[in-house]
């Protein structure tokens, strides 16, 4: 998305070791700093359970897995949306 490419260009500023959309520990993620073992995931509406008035309450399990899964591999997880 656009939003997401904005996330990528800002955080090479920062720091030119992100990479954009690569596979880390089995699991597809947005943003990963090898150096820093540091991965940004960005969610969209697809990673969230929604409350019955529509608005975005949790994380969905799937999500919830693959953090806890990449945080027990040694990665440093963020979700940002």
């Amino acid at each position: 998305s656009h939003q997401q490419q904005q996330v990528y260009d800002e955080l090479q500023k920062l720091d030119p070791n992100f990479k954009h959309e690569v596979l880390v520990g089995g699991r597809q993620v947005d943003f990963f700093n090898p150096k820093t073992r540091q991965i940004i995931f960005y969610n969209g509406p697809s990673h969230f359970l929604y409350s019955p008035e529509g608005l975005p309450s949790a994380l969905n399990p799937a999500t919830v897995l693959s953090t806890k899964t990449l945080e027990q591999q040694g990665y440093v997880v963020t979700h940002i949306s």
